[in-house]
């Protein structure tokens, strides 16, 4: 269960056939699912979204019982006794057509709407219905040009809520952690990590949004991915982590900004480098130009665990000031 920017609220493990809980009214095998809105708060009417697959008439009363709310699309078999138009019927009257029905269940008002786009669609909902009527643009092969299309605001509800559950599939396999294995729970335990990932960028994003940064300030899912990796790997190995939250200097900022320049070298993220865990001086074969911001210096210093040359020497000690 998602919300429309992809963020995961509640889920289960597909394990095969499910025993109802009894503590839920039983609407059928498909509707039984959307127990993972139990989480909802009741009688608060809030608004949830779910295709087809899922959706019953039977389902949609029960929720709107809980004081939860829906829009769905819905099965025209699932529809029993609403007489819609033909869809030939409603293909001669062009696209945008529509067609309203609504019933009362248990004294709960359920709409359900016919719409005819490039083939009939049939949605139901419990707070929505046909107004206000919006335009949007659909292009027409016979005319070969775009043309305004009527739009019903249940339809209109439902493109905009809907997807969420695909959206964060979709950012779980731009990066997802590859593995080969015989074993299952592998997969599982991968795939969970994947998980938690995008969630906690989704959860960066939004708090990046209220606090108004800008877009071009915000880590990238790969960036975010990368710089939990390399925290894993190197941050605080070998001694007893540091407290307090570090202190931004101005060598942060100017490593931003040769971050920005795609520096030659990978330089180490902030956490790692200031951990104070096992950053050795060491010569190098070679010398290499000096990664604190502003020196000119080449030596042959390198840091052990950063692996990039820094000056170590009476009038420049950037190996300090970098570690910082």
């Amino acid at each position: 269960m998602c919300d429309s920017s992809g963020l995961i609220y509640n889920f289960e493990i597909y394990t095969g056939k499910v025993v109802h809980d009894h503590e839920l009214p039983n609407v059928g095998s498909s509707g039984n699912v959307v127990r993972l809105s139990r989480i909802i708060p009741k009688q608060l009417f809030h608004k949830i979204c779910f295709d087809n697959w899922f959706s019953t008439v039977r389902l949609v009363t029960e929720l709107e019982k809980l004081g939860i709310q829906s829009v769905a699309t819905v099965r025209s078999n699932r529809l029993k006794d609403c007489e819609f138009s033909s869809d030939k019927v409603m293909k001669t009257k062009g696209r945008g057509s529509y067609e309203l029905l609504s019933t009362s269940i248990d004294r709960v008002t359920i709409n359900a709407v016919k719409w005819y786009d490039n083939k009939a669609v049939h949605l139901m909902s419990t707070f929505c219905e046909i107004e206000p009527i919006d335009i949007v643009k659909r292009w027409d092969k016979k005319m070969k040009k775009i043309i305004d299309v009527q739009r019903p605001n249940v339809v209109k509800m439902y493109n905009q809520h809907m997807g969420g559950v695909d959206l964060v599939d979709s950012l779980i396999a731009l990066y997802r952690i590859k593995i080969r294995s015989r074993k299952w729970y592998h997969r599982i335990m991968f795939h969970l990590l994947d998980l938690t990932v995008v969630n906690a960028w989704l959860l960066y994003k939004r708090d990046c949004s209220s606090h108004s940064v800008s877009p071009g300030r915000q880590s990238a899912l790969l960036k975010f991915k990368t710089d939990i990796a390399s925290c894993l790997v190197q941050e605080h190995k070998g001694t007893r982590e540091k407290r307090g939250r570090p202190a931004s200097t101005d060598v942060d900022k100017h490593l931003q900004e040769k971050i920005k320049r795609r520096p030659n070298v990978i330089l180490p993220v902030q956490n790692v480098r200031k951990d104070e865990v096992a950053h050795w001086p060491m010569f190098s074969d070679n010398r290499g130009r000096c990664k604190k911001p502003e020196c000119k210096g080449v030596p042959k210093i390198k840091c052990s665990k950063c692996n990039v040359h820094l000056c170590l020497t009476p009038s420049a000690n950037c190996f300090v000031e970098f570690h910082a």
